[in-house]
């Protein structure tokens, strides 16, 4: 398996898509704010965008050694809530950015764990407005 370090859209894209689309309602924007992510206020979006960035960083030198992720680019993240997409290009972003993070014991991170639910709840959210979702036979 190999890593990299994403880029800043990548990131941002998801940070776009929880600032425009998470209704509160949502049960995972409780397991956000439990893990200290609000995801109402910029600053906490903003602060999720870094421990995101910080957690590619992880799982990037967990893969190739300590300090090699910044072989990769500039560790100079920049949280940008207004890098508007489809939710599948935000879904394929996330699915990207989970893929690099999943070396050593990143995937075991809390972070790490509330991102891959957020991505399971776009994947479900994205089928069930599909024409051959709603077409499918309920049998």
């Amino acid at each position: 398996m190999s890593a990299f370090m994403v880029s800043d859209k990548t990131i941002n894209r998801v940070l776009t898509y929880l600032n425009r689309y998470m209704g509160k309602d949502n049960p995972l924007v409780e397991e956000f704010s439990e893990e200290n992510y609000d995801l109402v206020s910029e600053d906490g979006l903003r602060k999720l965008g870094h421990d995101m960035f910080f957690l590619n960083q992880a799982g990037v030198n967990s893969r190739y050694g300590a300090n090699q992720a910044k072989e990769f680019r500039d560790l100079n993240y920049q949280p940008d809530l207004y890098t508007v997409n489809s939710g599948v290009q935000v879904l394929k972003s996330l699915r990207c950015f989970l893929y690099q993070c999943t070396e050593g014991d990143v995937p075991d991170h809390p972070l790490f764990v509330l991102l891959q639910k957020l991505s399971m709840d776009m994947a479900f959210n994205i089928v069930m407005t599909l024409p051959e979702y709603d077409a499918a036979e309920w049998d």
